[in-house]
């Protein structure tokens, strides 16, 4: 024991004497959180580049950031998988200089960035979609008088996709149903029945509520495809100012609805002197429907697509992933197209299916040196080719509008 402590009393002599070098080695070469941060702010700038701050929050490592839980970071998880790449952690920091968030905020992002640990943006709050039901349901009995029953037999229960990324209760003795969809941190809640349709939101036992609209005649025919592209036009030029769309044009309405098609509405919005702008509006003939818009320029290649309710929500529909082998068909000729064709995607439908991608060749400089590659592209919609809308090439289905493509 003696010889040991002795050793010890060396090593620390030495070090001092060495001017605290190895001293310094194991207690304070460990950078402090302020460090990150001004590293942080250099890459922000572009003056280091992403690798240095990686490498720096490596040396600091789980002990020296300290999670303050996700907080405001979930909106920059755009790709839905709970985790921070590289382009997220840069969209974080570049709104941390803005001062958009807090320091701690952006410490936090760093180690969830480097420890690749989910965000928890999918904390419900211990709450499960029959429970988000119910706490909607009794909310709206409480201000509406609906009457709606509320014992949970009553409720059956389906997935709206095979993914079951949405639930729909349809009441066995009363003409109501809700949907209740899964978003970060909440649920989205829609009751729709005989007296009133209903939005919301419902987390941890609290209710939110986003708009309602009264299913009695005549409110039915208060709002209509007219009010759903108004509102749509409304929401981009508040979100989305630099699309440049106008707000004051006079729209041309054509209804394009495809021969042969019942049960459903399209109609084609088209500006003069707006160059490039075009708005499609479609719906179910159905007492309130939902209305889904889409907003095009094909001169600046801008494109928005969301749900319109007759409560007054608009709920932007985002991208999804498709990944697949690149291919082309036609080649050579005045059809050849470029797509995928796709091994994976959120949409069992799709698997196995070949999708182009944009019109014709129009992929081609990007595409060609990936033929026979794996990519992976971030889409608004798959629609048949040459059908109204989409776009036109030698594949049977086309993805028209592209947010991103990655090896």
């Amino acid at each position: 024991m003696r010889k040991l402590i002795s050793f010890m009393v060396a090593v620390l002599a030495l070090s001092l004497a060495l001017g605290g070098c190895i001293g310094q080695d194991w207690f304070s070469s460990r950078p402090a959180p302020a460090q990150l941060l001004e590293r942080a702010r250099e890459v922000g700038r572009g003056v280091a580049p992403l690798a240095e701050l990686r490498g720096l929050a490596l040396q600091v490592g789980g002990t020296g950031i300290e999670i303050k839980g996700p907080g405001n970071l979930c909106p920059f998880d755009t790709d839905g998988d709970d985790k921070l790449s590289d382009e997220e952690m840069l969209s974080i920091i570049a709104a941390w200089i803005k001062g958009e968030l807090t320091d701690e905020e952006v410490l936090t992002a760093l180690r969830l960035w480097i420890e690749e640990t989910p965000l928890g943006c999918y904390d419900y709050g211990f709450f499960g979609p029959e429970d988000a039901r119910d706490i909607a349901v009794t909310y709206v009995n409480t201000l509406y008088e609906t009457g709606i029953h509320t014992w949970p037999g009553c409720w059956l229960e389906e997935c709206v996709d095979v993914l079951c990324r949405a639930y729909k209760y349809t009441h066995g003795d009363q003409d109501w149903t809700v949907t209740v969809v899964p978003v970060r941190f909440y649920y989205l809640v829609t009751i729709r029945g005989p007296l009133v349709l209903w939005d919301g939101k419902v987390y941890a036992g609290k209710v939110e509520e986003l708009g309602w609209a009264d299913a009695r005649p005549p409110s039915v025919v208060e709002f209509d495809r007219l009010a759903a592209r108004d509102l749509a036009i409304e929401y981009i030029s508040e979100h989305e100012p630099s699309s440049g769309i106008p707000q004051d044009a006079d729209w041309r309405e054509e209804e394009v609805t495809p021969p042969g098609v019942v049960g459903s509405a399209l109609y084609r919005y088209t500006a003069a002197g707006f160059g490039g702008w075009r708005i499609w509006v479609s719906y179910p003939i159905v007492p309130l429907p939902e209305y889904r818009v889409e907003v095009a320029n094909f001169v600046t290649g801008f494109y928005w697509q969301g749900a319109v309710r007759p409560t007054g929500v608009v709920e932007p529909i985002p991208t999804f992933i498709i990944e697949g082998i690149v291919t082309v068909k036609a080649r050579g000729s005045r059809s050849e197209s470029w797509g995928i064709r796709v091994t994976y995607t959120w949409y069992p439908e799709y698997h196995g299916k070949e999708v182009g991608l944009k019109s014709y060749t129009e992929m081609k400089p990007k595409l060609e040196k990936l033929e026979g590659k794996k990519i992976r592209a971030w889409v608004y919609k798959i629609c048949r080719s040459f059908t109204e809308g989409c776009c036109a090439s030698a594949f049977e289905l086309c993805a028209p509008y592209i947010s991103a493509i990655e090896e």
